[in-house]
């Protein structure tokens, strides 16, 4: 886990972001473009790792993979919301596969399609509309296809 800190010169004013990737690539992706834009960024390399990170950091967002090594994203998800209180941070989940094709996932805020740009990214962690309907990829729950 690496905890990458709000940008320099300055306060945290953004969100904190929880990251649970298990590419490195992404996860690095995350870590700059997220920073940049002024969030506070950590990050885990698996689902259990990922796990542990959602009580001990309380983010305000997790970015959430579906297929993670040693505990999957789906999996987590039913741990977060079996957790008494379940935990406040809104969930994005980042998938390679079409999120209109799956069954939408309980407690989960949005979905984002793979491969993504940030300009895609930063308006679903922070949960504002994306445009009409939505950025390209982003999928909120419950909208129509």
């Amino acid at each position: 886990m690496v905890l990458t800190g709000p940008s320099p010169g300055g306060g945290r004013t953004g969100l904190k972001v929880l990251a649970i990737e298990d590419d490195q690539d992404l996860l690095f992706f995350y870590e700059r473009a997220l920073r940049e834009a002024g969030h506070e960024v950590v990050v885990a390399g698996d689902g259990e790792a990922g796990l542990v990170s959602v009580f001990s950091e309380d983010p305000d967002v997790i970015l959430l993979d579906l297929s993670l090594p040693l505990l999957d994203g789906q999996q987590l998800l039913r741990e977060l919301l079996a957790a008494k209180p379940p935990p406040a941070a809104r969930v994005v989940v980042v998938t390679g596969r079409d999120p209109r094709a799956d069954t939408p996932l309980e407690g989960v805020a949005a979905m984002i399609q793979k491969p993504f740009s940030i300009e895609t990214l930063l308006p679903a962690i922070s949960g504002e509309p994306a445009g009409p309907p939505t950025a390209p990829g982003v999928f909120r729950v419950g909208e129509a296809s």
